[in-house]
């Protein structure tokens, strides 16, 4: 009876348009205003005779952001803008700002949470002490540090706790660990209470 059921936007294959929605205040805006009415109002379209307004309200608690990545890193063809790293703890604080609105009107507490890049380079392109205080939590990706994808060897470890330095990573990449992914995050301002470590 407890169990709650987020929509879980973007991924690795569906983050093209984040970099470009977020760059702008209306962008922001509508991208989330439309998010709501989908997926929290339930106002699908119609199709075949079924949908409509409201066919599909009360299905999701919350939304769950997963942008690959704020800033780069992802697939070459997501939008990327240089103002990325604060555009992300903006579209995150109008997520909450709209979240908070449809739960006054529901009376109910809608969350959002979001799956967040673990390596260095990617937190450092984010605002973790900023963007955190609009997050009910945040899933950090601490899996496929390596794997099948990788150009040479040697085999790797795919969600370690430690840094190996046995290994011969050395750079960004010899921060790709789950102990230097939260131990990060936490000195940036995120709240322990916050972080959800992933394994793979």
């Amino acid at each position: 009876p407890n169990l709650k059921v987020f929509i879980s936007l973007g991924g690795w294959t569906w983050s093209k348009n984040f970099g470009q929605f977020a760059a702008t205040a209306a962008g922001r805006e509508s991208l989330v205003s439309s998010c709501v009415d989908l997926y929290l109002r339930g106002n699908l379209p119609l199709a075949d005779g079924v949908g409509g307004r409201g066919s599909a309200a009360g299905i999701f608690d919350g939304i769950d952001i997963d942008w690959e990545y704020p800033g780069g890193g992802g697939l070459p063809y997501n939008s990327v803008d240089p103002n990325d790293k604060h555009n992300f703890t903006l579209l995150m604080a109008e997520f909450r700002r709209q979240l908070d609105i449809i739960g006054q009107e529901n009376n109910r507490h809608y969350y959002l949470t979001a799956a967040i890049g673990s390596g260095i380079d990617k937190i450092r392109n984010t605002e973790p002490g900023q963007y955190a205080q609009y997050m009910d939590w945040v899933n950090v990706m601490t899996y496929d540090f390596f794997g099948a994808w990788e150009a040479t060897g040697p085999t790797n470890f795919h969600n370690h706790l430690y840094f190996d330095s046995s290994s011969g990573v050395t750079g960004d990449r010899a921060s790709y660990n789950i102990n230097s992914a939260i131990t990060e995050l936490v000195s940036q301002g995120m709240p322990k209470s916050k972080l959800i470590v992933g394994v793979g």
